[in-house]
Formats: structure tokens, C-alpha cells, sequence
């Protein structure tokens, strides 16, 4: 839930022991927060515009905001913490920041509060991104070469990127299925994978290493990535499938 918190001038007069009949305010805290959208999938790409706006007679000199966040990170920012000046535009003093969507769910708390160490905690805003989860849709499956050596002289390695119905990533740990299978599809070589990294990293991304093994050369085979849902099933419809050619090493 949204909390905006306004300390009004007389509160600061008394935090700050001094405070001059119509003189423009030193300090003022921020009065509001603004998300551009308050739902975001957990795809690690996707933004949220943050506009705070400051009281129109804060300091020129005191305008600088820090915005914090307990998950995402902040575009041109250090993680998950940014500092911004505000300016002056149509009579409002506003400062925007851009978060970026993390690639796990769950709720992520935005917090906003002038650059005053000395007042720390006292002029704070506060919203909440609920980043929901973000299912494959489609999985592209590469490999650094087109054929393979048999006997185990060579090997491939296999590259996966998984994206969602928007065509970004997905939530970090979806798993993902590698086979092979002879050309026919009637059954399979029973080659060898290793080094296999199948459940999605931060960009999407899965690995895995393949050797055909001893099977007979001069044949294809198809090498068929598929995702999982979170119980472990097929996912029909998001699998994409390669075709490698296995020769014999002569020299």
C-alpha cells in the first residue's frame, strides 16, 4: 500500500531549532510518489517509471533524492539504490528514476527520502511493484557447430534462451529438458550431456555440453530442448529442436 508521509514546516522548525517568518523553506520532504505501473512480470527487463515530486520551495541546492529498492536495480544506478537531483518543470520540482524488473516474483518495496544524513528517515515515501511471474512461451536452442565427431572426438556445446509472450526473459530457475534423438525419431542415441545448466539464469539463459557417444557416423540425429512448468511436465508447445550430422574423425 502506498504511504506518503508530510512533515509539515513547524516539525522541522523544531528539528531544525531555527526557522524565519516567510522565509522559503531550507528542507522539505518529498510529497509524492508516482509508479508508472504497479504489476510487472519477473522477466529482468522490464521498467518502471518513479516521479517524486518535492515542494515547490525546496532549496535548489538541497534537490537531491535517494531512492532505494529491496529488489530489481535501478537503470543508471548502483542495484538496487539511486541518487537524482530534482528540477523545476511547470512549477512542480520533480525527480524520475527508471527501476528494472528483477527475474524472480514477490513484492518489491520503493522508498524515496531526501539526501540528508542528518534527517535520515524522517522524509520518506513509500510504494510497492508487485512482480508477478513471467512463463516461457517460446526457447531457441543453439550449438557452436552443425556436426559432431563419434567416439566421443568432439563435442557441442548447447545454448537455450527461454523468452515469454513478450519475447523477454523469464523467472530465474524455469527448467528446461535436453534429448536427442536418432533422425527418424524412433528412439534415441543415448548420447552424453554434461556440464548441464538447465534451470534459467538471470538473462534466460540454459547450457549444456553433448557428445553423440559411439554410435554408428554418417548419420543425423536431433538434439530437442523443451521447458518445464514448476511441476516438472512438458511444456508442448515451447521446445525448439536441432539437427547435427555425426561423422567419424579420420585423422
Amino acid at each position: 500500500m502506498k504511504k506518503n508521509i508530510y512533515y509539515p514546516m513547524m516539525l522541522f522548525c523544531v528539528l531544525a531549532t531555527a526557522c524565519v517568518e516567510d522565509e522559503a523553506p531550507a528542507i522539505s520532504d518529498v510529497i509524492t510518489m508516482k509508479l508508472s505501473k504497479s504489476e510487472v512480470k519477473a522477466d529482468g527487463s522490464s521498467t518502471v517509471k518513479v516521479t517524486l515530486e518535492l515542494n515547490a520551495d525546496t532549496d535548489p541546492t538541497l534537490r537531491t533524492v535517494v531512492v532505494k529498492s529491496t529488489g530489481g536495480s535501478f537503470v543508471d544506478g548502483e542495484g538496487i539504490k539511486i541518487s537524482t537531483k530534482a528540477i523545476k518543470r511547470n512549477e512542480k520540482v520533480l525527480a524520475e528514476v527508471f527501476w528494472r524488473a528483477p527475474a524472480s516474483s514477490g513484492k518489491v518495496g520503493i522508498w524515496a527520502e531526501p539526501e540528508l544524513p542528518e534527517f535520515g528517515g524522517l522524509y520518506v515515501v513509500s510504494d510497492t511493484i508487485a512482480v508477478v511471474a513471467s512463463p516461457p512461451k517460446t526457447i531457441s536452442l543453439t550449438a557452436d557447430a552443425f556436426s559432431v565427431y563419434t567416439n566421443f572426438d568432439s563435442e557441442l556445446t548447447l545454448s537455450g534462451r527461454l523468452r515469454n509472450e513478450e519475447g523477454n526473459g523469464v523467472d530465474k530457475g524455469t527448467k528446461v529438458q535436453l534429448m536427442d534423438y536418432f533422425e527418424d525419431f524412433g528412439g534415441s542415441p543415448g548420447g552424453s550431456f554434461r556440464a548441464e545448466s538447465l534451470n534459467s539464469d538471470g538473462e534466460s539463459k540454459v547450457s549444456a555440453i553433448y557428445s553423440p557417444g559411439t554410435i554408428s557416423p554418417d548419420q543425423y540425429i536431433w538434439l530437442v530442448a523443451t521447458a518445464l512448468d514448476a511441476a516438472g511436465n512438458e511444456l508442448e508447445n515451447v521446445k525448439d529442436s536441432l539437427k547435427v550430422y555425426v561423422k567419424l574423425k579420420t585423422e
